[in-house]
């Protein structure tokens, strides 16, 4: 993943969405990628933007499988999995509704970034285990009540 650090917030943002956007969709120009950058909220968006953004995210285009050249991310870019790498590092952005969170992540992290998740659960697990077999210590009383619930 590319280390935005030396780019404004808006360009930062801009880049992030640019590469989810080439990620998940096939464009076949540059036009169509800045119309659905102008919808998701960068109405001023310029082409020459876009050229910009593609080439520092360093985008090629390859052919599709109907062989119709598309814009994809250059795979040889892309880190080798790294498990120093923070969590951080490893995701691109976190959707959710009331049922789902849905964690992307950078290719090759998706397994260490669950086990990662997988590991906060137990751990608060873990914590409010103690803070039980705390309170029963300080209130031997309590046990008995909760254990009839």
């Amino acid at each position: 993943m590319m280390d935005y650090e030396d780019f404004s917030p808006k360009e930062q943002l801009q880049l992030t969405v640019c590469q989810r956007l080439i990620a998940e969709k096939s464009y076949f120009s540059q036009e169509e990628l800045r119309r659905d950058l102008q919808e998701r909220g960068f109405e001023t968006i310029s082409q020459s933007t876009v050229s910009r953004l593609l080439n520092l995210l360093g985008v090629i285009k390859i052919r599709n499988a109907k062989g119709l050249k598309v814009y994809s991310l250059n795979p040889q870019l892309r880190p080798a999995p790294d498990a120093a790498r923070t969590v951080s590092e490893m995701v691109v952005s976190v959707e959710h509704n009331r049922e789902f969170i849905l964690i992307h992540t950078v290719a090759g992290y998706g397994r260490a970034v669950a086990r990662a998740e997988e590991k906060i659960e137990e751990d608060e697990r873990e914590i409010e285990y103690l803070r039980a077999q705390a309170r029963c210590r300080k209130n031997p009383g309590w046990a008995k009540r909760s254990a009839m619930y």
